[in-house]
């Protein structure tokens, strides 16, 4: 594989963890009572969960050209910090909301 297939391999697959991430967010966020009831945050992130599968499609793409797949598992040392800033990013989320 040439050097710049690994870059791009590598990128590729740096990418899909966050991006698998902001799509379960999202996911999570549309089901929120609160914005379930408000059409424009609805709106919003409908647009977002398009602009998260437009990247991935990008990634696989970009795999797809190097001669590899895009996985969506996560390795396990990785789960841990994601899922510690996954709590962090919960609990700024449910502050920022908390006023509403």
């Amino acid at each position: 594989m040439s050097a710049w297939a690994c870059f791009a391999s590598g990128a590729a697959h740096e990418l899909g963890t966050p991006l698998s991430t902001l799509a379960v967010i999202l996911g999570d966020w549309k089901r929120e009572p609160r914005v379930a009831l408000d059409p424009v945050m609805q709106e919003d992130i409908e647009e977002m969960e398009r602009q998260v599968s437009r990247c991935k499609r990008i990634v696989s793409d970009i795999l797809l050209s190097v001669g590899e797949t895009r996985g969506e598992a996560l390795p396990r040392q990785r789960f841990g910090r994601l899922w510690m800033r996954w709590c962090g990013v919960a609990q700024l989320a449910h502050d920022r909301h908390a006023d509403l």
